[in-house]
């Protein structure tokens, strides 16, 4: 069994004058608990996704707890109590059957009808509640009798799905159930669940429903009382760390399991990130109902200071929310600038055709010769990157692995039109002035290609 321990023990005596005084009908009758809650799961926080979503709760509020692993651990008496000393004042499963696939079992529950019989003989004498954070309504004769299990419901009646709109149903939302919720709205459930009708047999425990689908009426949160004084909380749905339903459930599994006694207490904080600041995201095409990763979107300045003032507006305008903030998350992706600019525009132009446009060839040359020289003309659109976009690569590629050559890259000071520009013109309407192009000869930068 796994552990949480605090230095000290902290236990409670049950007297009647506390709201978790043990049922009259109890056998122990003064028994004493830890302040402890025991959750069993059905493997480790990376197999049972249940585990993995109420140990981050135990873990943020700062309640004691041990986790027992029925896949791989044996439930005893002596785990759960010694003597009128109980060691847990409540009870969380992860699984309403504890159902495990592993190795050589197949959909069994992980505790066998004693184990079953043990864990509810210590909740019903030490008057210690249950709550169920997902799994099958076991209900009826066949499963009372295999696994000592009746979670009430008509299983007849039951429809399976992923998307149902829960509608709370009184007492929820009041003083002692989900009260910390708005029950007024309904709560969208966007993963596998189960909803059923309770069964009308009398035989099972009383069922009262909690949270309905509002299509069928069936139930998805009910809490059951039994006949023998145990109460469980069971829930019918899929419920993890990464699903929004969850998040609104997880506290009551905790909350009426102990009956709201427990070491350490829950805060509520609502934060909002934006994540990264820096970052270009894909945009939604309308046209292909997909995301295009190209060009993408990026944050300007002027996307930011609208960002400030909006919220500015919002807090003037709802004072509640006077120390809300968005927190703007920044890990550094896309600080810095790519310097490496793509031309947008390129032509080569022959002093032997002093008049000839390049501007629609795929390809170029530069040489110089005795009788005739030809040059490169290539644009990068600097003045729209963003910046600090002073660089530009020119990747240049000989045509023949073997042949070496060399040459000078040199900044152009007149503008030119690609499908314009000839040896004597920059564009239709102006010449150069000086044929074969205008540039600063300063700004030269001698290259090499070599063979190979």
């Amino acid at each position: 069994m796994h552990t949480r321990r605090f230095k000290h023990r902290i236990v409670l005596p049950f007297f009647c004058a506390l709201a978790l005084c043990l049922n009259p009908t109890s056998l122990l009758a003064a028994s004493v608990v830890d302040l402890k809650v025991l959750v069993i799961s059905t493997g480790t926080a990376d197999e049972d996704q249940g585990l993995d979503l109420i140990d981050d709760l135990l873990d943020e509020v700062g309640v004691r707890y041990d986790v027992l692993d029925s896949s791989r651990e044996i439930l005893t008496a002596a785990q759960l109590h010694e003597g009128a000393h109980g060691f847990y004042n409540g009870i969380i499963l992860t699984d309403a059957m504890l159902y495990f696939t592993g190795e050589g079992n197949y959909l069994n529950s992980g505790f066998t009808l004693e184990e079953w019989q043990i864990l509810h003989t210590y909740e019903r004498d030490f008057s210690v509640r249950e709550a169920v954070i997902s799994g099958f309504p076991a209900s009826g004769p066949y499963y009372k009798n295999t696994y000592d299990l009746d979670y009430g419901m008509d299983i007849f009646s039951i429809e399976a799905g992923s998307r149902f709109n829960g509608i709370w149903q009184a007492p929820a939302g009041g003083t002692e159930l989900f009260e910390y919720v708005n029950t007024a709205n309904a709560l969208p459930i966007t993963d596998y669940a189960v909803a059923a009708s309770p069964a009308s047999d009398g035989l099972g425990p009383v069922v009262q429903p909690l949270l309905t689908d509002e299509s069928t009426g069936k139930v998805l949160v009910s809490r059951l009382t039994y006949d023998d004084g145990r109460e469980v909380l069971y829930s019918s749905i899929t419920n993890a760390w990464y699903l929004v339903h969850s998040q609104i459930l997880n506290y009551e599994f905790l909350n009426f399991a102990t009956q709201g006694v427990f070491i350490g207490a829950r805060k509520v904080y609502l934060a909002a990130h934006v994540d990264d600041l820096f970052l270009t995201s894909a945009l939604w095409n309308p046209d292909t109902h997909m995301t295009d990763e190209e060009p993408g979107y990026r944050n300007t300045a002027e996307d930011i200071q609208n960002l400030v003032i909006e919220q500015q507006n919002l807090l003037a305008s709802h004072p509640t929310l006077r120390t809300f903030k968005l927190d703007m998350v920044f890990n550094g992706g896309g600080a810095v600038v790519d310097q490496n600019l793509v031309s947008d525009a390129d032509t080569w132009i022959r002093e032997s055709r002093a008049r000839s446009n390049y501007g629609q060839k795929p390809y170029g040359f530069f040489e110089k010769q005795s009788n005739s020289s030809e040059r490169m003309l290539v644009h990068f659109p600097v003045k729209t990157a963003p910046t600090p976009a002073n660089q530009a690569l020119l990747k240049l590629q000989g045509p023949y692995s073997w042949v070496s050559r060399s040459g000078q890259v040199c900044r152009a000071t007149a503008e030119w039109v690609e499908d314009e520009a000839t040896w004597e013109r920059a564009k239709l309407s102006d010449a150069w002035a000086a044929k074969g192009a205008t540039y600063d000869k300063t700004s030269c930068v001698e290259f090499r290609l070599r063979s190979g």
